[in-house]
């Protein structure tokens, strides 16, 4: 149940003669070390009110997301209109679009309404949409692109890859070991080959990709020309407005032009970055304040922590307080909430390491394990492969050889009456055959039959024959938990015990976890770390 909101955002303006970068971004801030969240955006206004009991996230879009108490997501919007869903987790909002963890445990994408856009089956992880292309690996492990309408565009084929950026993305492969880099276009056509050559590659700014290797590190551009690089550097920031902060081996920070040149030589704690002309910077009193590009300051160095110049003034920490202030450090606050904290350190990282509100290479990951298919091919008493199983009959070893001839790859057909012994009153599908029978991705599994009788009959034939007086005791399915499944044995166990509530019409005991079938069966369930049991027990035969 959600209602929908309307949302109109700009990417840039201007402002009282300032350039608003990352419009649409919000930072949550408290105004009490104890007290509840708020979001204020880059211009100073308070966009959600101090009325959150958990922590947002940051606004991208002018939307966040936080945790409510049933530990699903609730999304606000820059009006503090709260909207309730059931998802799981989520990222964060990208061209008007953003990929989300639903209740089952699929990743899904969403618009700007929070409408379901496309659900990604058999999605594994993904991450955000950039510039229309979402990443995303499938069950085999292999990374890929789509689209939003779900179609393949790139197919999945390498071990590793960034989202896209200026038309092109870095992809990774391993090679007998050996970790390759290269780049392609949002066709899949390789730019720039995979190679051995780099240790690392990151997406393109303004035509250039920073690279690091062995001897030094630099920026390559996509024709695979370095054409800046030094052995002395240490990090190199990506370019934003033709210059770009470089950290040299003295530990220090300077900028350099797009030709290579120093602007600022390597001589500031922190990196340079000019936000409306203005860069961070850290005196020998080791407070901070703002400078020009000549190192002219703009601002004193008389405050404990500060952020970008992103608006029309910045966010500055004073005496344990936020406020912001405009270049002659002046308070320009107009709200007259006191703001104690401000959680701007995952913005302020991706900006400075990404030119992005958030990183864009992020992923989450699907938990998706589909129970409802397990449970209507095995479990269900109606119609399930174990429904075929009763006592009206004799026991039925040839259905039970079909199946698994049908699943399982065996040199030779099964026969149950030939692999267990004369005297047994067990079937144990695992013991018989040395492994578990497939499911899918996240789920095998093993049957054990349970009877009051010998299988085998104890009549003098030449053949064995099904002893007419075995019934069955009890059925015991052994799930194991594999891959995304795996360690998640009571997490499912719950998640399996409410479906099947739902489909039995029948709340069961909580604590037994024991359900009642009206022909006098009952289904308990039970787990350890990686498995779970769902043990059928039958009524006993007079």
């Amino acid at each position: 149940m959600m209602k929908k909101l309307l949302i109109v955002f700009i990417v840039t303006i201007y402002s009282c003669g300032n350039t608003s970068y990352f419009e649409g971004v919000g930072i949550p801030a408290r105004e009490e070390k104890r007290g509840d969240y708020g979001i204020v955006n880059l211009n100073g206004d308070i966009v959600v009110d101090f009325e959150l009991d958990k922590k947002p996230s940051i606004m991208v879009e002018n939307w966040a997301h936080f945790e409510n108490t049933n530990g699903s997501l609730n999304f606000v919007n820059n009006k503090s209109e709260i909207t309730e869903t059931t998802h799981e987790t989520s990222l964060l909002f990208n061209e008007g679009h953003i990929v989300v963890r639903l209740s089952d445990g699929q990743l899904a994408i969403l618009d700007s309404d929070l409408n379901l856009v496309q659900t990604l089956v058999g999605i594994q992880e993904a991450g955000s949409l950039s510039e229309g292309l979402v990443k995303v690996k499938n069950s085999q492990g292999f990374w890929g692109f789509i689209n939003l309408k779900n179609e393949e565009v790139i197919r999945p084929k390498y071990f590793d890859v960034n989202s896209f950026r200026e038309g092109l993305a870095i992809v990774m492969q391993k090679v007998d070991g050996e970790l390759l880099h290269g780049v392609i276009d949002d066709n899949g056509n390789e730019v720039i080959p995979l190679t051995s050559k780099y240790d690392k590659l990151t997406s393109f700014s303004e035509g250039l990709c920073v690279f690091e290797k062995e001897d030094r590190i630099g920026y390559l551009d996509t024709d695979s020309k370095e054409v800046i690089s030094s052995d002395d550097w240490r990090e190199v920031l990506p370019f934003f407005n033709g210059t770009a902060s470089v950290k040299g081996s003295d530990r220090e920070y300077g900028l350099i032009n797009d030709e290579g040149e120093y602007i600022i030589k390597t001589r500031e704690t922190d990196p340079v970055r000019l936000y409306n002309d203005v860069s961070i910077n850290r005196g020998s009193n080791r407070k901070y304040g703002f400078m020009d590009i000549d190192r002219k300051l703009i601002t004193r160095t008389e405050f404990e922590e500060v952020i970008p110049f992103l608006g029309k003034g910045a966010y500055v920490k004073d005496g344990g307080e936020w406020m912001y202030v405009d270049k002659d450090g002046d308070d320009i606050t107009e709200h007259k909430s006191s703001i104690k904290n401000l959680f701007h350190e995952p913005f302020t990282s991706s900006i400075y390491e990404n030119n992005t509100a958030f990183d864009l290479n992020k992923t989450i990951n699907s938990t998706f394990v589909d129970l409802n298919s397990f449970y209507n091919e095995i479990i269900d008493p109606k119609n399930g492969f174990l429904a075929k199983f009763t006592n009206n009959e004799d026991f039925d070893v040839n259905f039970l050889n079909d199946f698994l001839d049908s699943n399982l790859d065996l040199s030779e057909r099964s026969s149950v009456l030939l692999d267990v012994s004369k005297n047994s009153r067990r079937i144990d599908t695992y013991s018989i055959h040395g492994r578990h029978i497939g499911f899918d991705d996240s789920m095998k599994f093993s049957l054990r039959y349970n009877l009051d009788n010998t299988l085998v009959s104890n009549e003098d034939t030449s053949v064995r024959a099904v002893n007419s007086q075995a019934k069955i005791k009890s059925i015991r399915v052994t799930l194991r938990l594999q891959n995304n499944a795996y360690g998640r044995g009571r997490e499912l166990r719950e998640k399996l015990f409410s479906m099947m509530s739902k489909k039995l019409n029948n709340e069961g005991s909580e604590n037994s976890r024991e359900f009642e079938i009206s022909d006098g069966r009952t289904i308990s369930l039970s787990s350890e770390y990686s498995n779970i049991y769902i043990d059928i027990d039958y009524p006993q035969t007079q």
